[in-house]
């Protein structure tokens, strides 16, 4: 095991070695070894303290903000549904094409594999068509706000409470 571990960093700081080598005789001629050694180097080498040293999660003030975009994202559901008049897969857009362009009668545009786009580009252009759509844009923006920013930043958390990420 810890074999194995030590030849393998060994074989990447090789590699590694031979890559900076590479890159510097073909910076010296280009002419970009003043970029290299004044910017670039000094960029990459605060972007590692960066990423050694992660930053900080309020973890709990996180998931407070989750728990509060599951409520607004469940009022904006109840919304949605009595709307349209039943209860459907907002986020299938079979099923919300269906409910939009075949129950409701709203105008369609393009036509996917499953069905009607319900693309944020056609929705914005039925905003004056009913209010239903407003509430579906809304209610799309909570779901990435809770799913990128809330879930995506949870997963990311270490031990120490940091998100340590490659920039």
């Amino acid at each position: 095991g810890h074999v194995f571990i030590v030849c393998t960093i060994f074989h990447e700081v090789i590699l590694l070695q031979l890559l900076i080598e590479k890159l510097d005789s073909n910076c010296k001629a280009a002419g970009f070894v003043k970029l290299l050694q004044e910017i670039e180097k000094l960029r990459a080498e605060g972007l590692v303290r960066m990423a050694l040293v992660g930053f900080a999660v309020d973890a709990a003030c996180l998931r407070k903000f989750g728990e509060e975009l599951q409520t607004e994202l469940q009022k904006q559901l109840a919304s949605i549904y009595e709307e349209v008049g039943y209860e459907f897969n907002v986020n299938s857009p079979k099923q919300l094409g269906e409910a939009l362009f075949d129950k409701m009668g709203l105008p369609h545009g393009k036509k996917t594999k499953t069905g009607w786009s319900t693309d944020a580009e056609t929705l914005e252009g039925l905003r004056h068509q009913a209010p239903v759509v407003d509430t579906i844009l809304l209610y799309r923006t909570y779901q990435k706000l809770y799913s990128t920013y809330v879930e995506g930043l949870l997963k990311q958390v270490g031990p120490d409470g940091r998100i340590h990420t490659p920039f």
